[in-house]
């Protein structure tokens, strides 16, 4: 369960700081695993899912990576460099 305050996302989070360091929307990654990570590598230039993330993740991301235990966010960085 997770319990956030109403209007909190990790989409919104990368958007404000996005907006706030002034990074170009192409600039961003966004690597997830979970369901809650959706909106987020929707929201991001390159959105990514850990090879073990639900299967929705991996179907809308960008690219699908290694899981988490095999060294996929050293993966995306390595293989995005953004």
């Amino acid at each position: 369960m997770e319990i956030t305050h109403r209007g909190v996302t990790k989409a919104a989070a990368l958007a404000f700081l996005r907006d706030y360091f002034k990074v170009p929307l192409a600039a961003t990654l966004a690597i997830g695993d979970g369901g809650n990570d959706l909106p987020m590598i929707q929201a991001a230039g390159v959105g990514v899912a850990m090879g073990n993330g639900a299967a929705a993740l991996r179907q809308a991301a960008d690219a699908v990576v290694a899981d988490n235990n095999a060294g996929g966010v050293a993966e995306a960085i390595n293989r995005f460099g953004i």
